[in-house]
């Protein structure tokens, strides 16, 4: 049984490094939002967020007190500081960088997409569970709706 249940979960993180990244890969960008069925249908909100980087690694926008799992515009990276690894710095594709810290992360408005489904699971537009992002709300303390970037243009860093 032992055997079968290490198996599963070997299975489980092959799959989710295969999927483009790695096992806790931060990079959740517009194009996964692509690839989810019914959560993003809403209507563009302005917000104003605070990067926080946890101790485990998980990289969240904080907005009204509540972190929050953030899709960023496709071409957006995000990486641990070479320098600081508490810190963690996501690059917009024009190379505006905003950091990330427990306790001091950057400032920013956005005009983001809130997810309108944030109790159902997030599947595939296939309808399989989509193992990266299920992978990331397992392993991340997020307290609210995820929310989408479309336009790199609507960030601003304050």
């Amino acid at each position: 049984m032992a055997v079968a249940a290490i198996t599963a979960g070997l299975i489980w993180f092959a799959v989710t490094l295969a999927d483009d990244g790695e096992v806790g890969d931060q990079n959740h960008t517009m194009r996964d939002v692509e690839l989810i069925d019914g959560h993003f249908d809403g209507q563009p909100v302005s917000i104003t967020a605070t990067l926080t980087a946890m101790p485990n690694g998980c990289v969240t926008s904080v907005v009204d007190g509540t972190a929050r799992l953030t899709f960023w515009p496709e071409g957006t990276t995000i990486e641990q500081d070479e320098d600081d690894p508490t810190t963690y710095i996501v690059t917009l594709d024009d190379g505006t960088a905003l950091r990330a810290h427990a306790t001091d992360g950057d400032t920013f408005t956005a005009s983001v997409i809130e997810d309108s489904a944030p109790d159902e699971p997030m599947l595939s537009i296939d309808g399989t569970p989509y193992d990266r992002i299920a992978y990331y709300l397992s392993s991340c303390d997020l307290e609210g709706p995820a929310i989408a970037i479309p336009e790199q243009s609507s960030i601003t860093v304050e």
